[in-house]
């Protein structure tokens, strides 16, 4: 514990991504989704209360248990002051007691998913919520993400997604009574959405909207966890969260070669493939081959993960089978189609077909706001007019592909780029 305790801000920072979520789901499990508010700023006051004590000293032994007493005794105060808690609910007062923030917090449950992130999940995805209030309330409560993460996850504008939390929010906690786990098929209709939710969490690590680092490692590591839980229950391990798997395996086996040793963003073609982790490989490819055996029609995720798999199995990039690459493409958005998923497309359909034919393609994509406002398209854009020769273009998209990221090591490359043209 002795770098931890050196650094409070590191353990606060580390706490925020890896525990905010465990408290506030125990917390709102046990007192109740209509004291959601109450329990978050608890908990945010618990994270200041903390910041304050151990910059002056010893940080303890158990952060985490140290933060949980401190938020519990602050739901409790606020609650008995609000609602006469002690007369309406003695027995939670019983059970929360103790004013001892240096106690071990003992939670127990009797549902077969015992982790309060993933019970809350599933929670959250109570079909009283729209699918969006759903996936939104997931990534801000569980996840920690901030407005502008979700809005980039979901391709939505900050001040939208604003709004609709501020909704969702005020729906959970009065519409949502049982925060229960659901049983039989009532699970499995919402463990969409949970997929989704990981997918999102996922894809925010990979490649993280705003900040100095390309890839946050936290988040990552928290989306691949729980679907581990997800893949590990009789009740929710399907084909789809065995291919989820497999994806999160094959894209976080790039993690040491996405970018250099001063963290620059290195591009695919550009990536030092030996880096390549070869086991997280080899278990993306266990568990591709264990959704491919269960006999389904081939559903998104096993589609992505196929997708991702085509990279995976050469060592150089020169190698790379494009054809197989652009038909698995098609067959995405024939069967699942987005206005991500047709961006994505282009790049397998440039090396296929060529630069002309896929600035073509590409500008069939112009009406979508979704795509036309992200990153990404003015890059491949940018990449084409390049390599087409036309420089006076290719720099207005490289500009403005620096425009519309808020990510300091993808502003690095794009800066790069408009000063070689």
């Amino acid at each position: 514990m002795s770098n931890s305790q050196n650094n409070p801000q590191q353990v606060i920072e580390h706490f925020f991504r890896q525990e905010w979520s465990r408290v506030v789901s125990t917390l709102t499990i046990k007192f109740g989704s209509q004291n959601l508010t109450i329990v978050e700023d608890a908990v945010q006051e618990a994270l200041e209360k903390a910041m304050r004590a151990w910059g002056y000293g010893k940080v303890p032994e158990n952060p985490g248990g140290w933060i949980y007493n401190a938020a519990k005794n602050r739901v409790i105060d606020v609650l008995r002051k609000a609602h006469n808690f002690t007369e309406k609910t003695p027995s939670v007062v019983h059970f929360y007691g103790s004013s001892d923030t240096h106690s071990k917090p003992e939670v127990f449950f009797d549902t077969e998913i015992k982790d309060e992130q993933l019970r809350m999940i599933f929670a959250l995805c109570d079909p009283v919520l729209s699918d969006e209030q759903q996936l939104m309330l997931t990534l801000k409560i569980l996840c920690g993400l901030g407005v502008r993460e979700i809005a980039s996850a979901l391709l939505k504008k900050n001040e939208t997604v604003a709004k609709a939390l501020t909704r969702a929010k005020v729906k959970f906690q009065s519409e949502v009574k049982s925060l229960e786990i659901p049983e039989g098929v009532e699970l499995e209709n919402r463990l969409d959405n949970v997929m989704r939710v990981l997918y999102l969490l996922f894809n925010e690590g990979y490649s993280v909207t705003e900040g100095e680092e390309l890839i946050n490692l936290d988040l990552m590591t928290e989306a691949m966890r729980l679907g581990q839980m997800l893949v590990s229950h009789k009740n929710t391990a399907s084909a789809e969260v065995h291919s989820l798997m497999a994806l999160m395996y094959f894209q976080a086996s790039r993690f040491d070669a996405r970018h250099d040793s001063d963290g620059n963003l290195l591009t695919l073609e550009h990536q030092d493939r030996t880096k390549w982790d070869d086991k997280l490989i080899s278990i993306g490819f266990q568990y591709l081959a264990a959704a491919d055996g269960m006999r389904q029609a081939p559903g998104y995720y096993f589609i992505q993960a196929a997708i991702a798999s085509v990279h995976c199995e050469v060592s150089d990039y020169a190698l790379t089978n494009w054809s197989k690459l652009l038909n698995f493409y098609n067959h995405l958005q024939a069967s699942f189609p987005t206005p991500m998923g047709a961006l994505n497309r282009i790049v397998a359909f440039q090396m296929v077909h060529g630069d002309k034919a896929a600035l073509k393609e590409l500008k069939g994509l112009e009406n979508e706001s979704a795509v036309t406002s992200h990153y990404l398209y003015f890059a491949i854009r940018g990449n084409l007019l390049e390599k087409l020769g036309d420089l006076e273009k290719a720099k207005k998209s490289y500009a403005l592909a620096l425009e519309n990221t808020s990510n300091s090591s993808q502003r690095r490359f794009f800066k790069d780029k408009l000063l070689k043209i």
